[in-house]
């Protein structure tokens, strides 16, 4: 299992074997008795699990979709390009393009016992943002407080989305999923530690 390097360190490689959070896509700490089998790394990542949003549109699959649209296109396709098509108000924007009716995966599975041990812990703690804060109109009216806080968490949508397809892969059209890797400075790197710009790559 990998340990979080330091500050100014390179991150290291992909970790072999290891446990991923359904929910951020970084490496969960085992516990030392697991009594079912862990899929998330805290009790946050648990209750903030991709889901549908009021309009029934998930905004964590649009944004799979986005990096797998661009993958088609692209070798290496970086997290800012997608968070710039999602919530930047390009003309580009998925949502519009593809007019997609989205399922929800809905998770039966008894995860109640997950707690808050292991797991590498987020930056900072962001709240939930509406369906509606996929379209630019939404700024009108924030404090830059405010979209400074948007800002940052729809970041961290779009770095969690690359995550999870690092660890168990973007769903494609010809059926499946296919996995990712995680690529910075030209290195494959292990998703959980990636520090600045970094993106995906189709592995194999």
């Amino acid at each position: 299992m990998s340990t979080r390097p330091t500050r100014n360190a390179q991150p290291p490689p992909p970790t072999a074997n290891a446990l991923y959070c359904h929910t951020c896509g970084r490496i969960i700490t085992p516990r030392k008795t697991p009594t079912t089998p862990q899929k998330y790394c805290s009790d946050r990542c648990r209750r903030q699990k991709p889901r549908l949003s009021t309009t029934g549109t998930s905004l964590e699959t649009l944004i799979e979709r986005t990096f797998v649209r661009l993958l088609s296109r692209k070798q290496i396709v970086e997290c800012g390009e997608v968070e710039r098509v999602v919530f930047g108000g390009s003309s580009g924007n998925i949502s519009k393009d593809e007019g997609m009716e989205i399922e929800a995966d809905d998770d039966n599975d008894d995860d109640d016992n997950d707690d808050e041990g292991g797991g590498v812990p987020l930056p900072l703690t962001l709240p939930s943002l509406p369906s509606s804060s996929i379209s630019s109109s939404t700024s009108t009216g924030l404090s830059p407080q405010q979209r400074g806080v948007r800002k940052a968490r729809e970041r961290e949508m779009v770095r969690q989305a690359a995550r999870r397809g690092v660890a168990f892969g973007f769903e494609i059209e010809e059926g499946g999923r296919r996995k990712v890797d995680c690529v910075r400075g030209g290195r494959v790197v292990e998703s959980s530690f990636a520090k600045g710009e970094w993106g995906v790559r189709w592995r194999g």
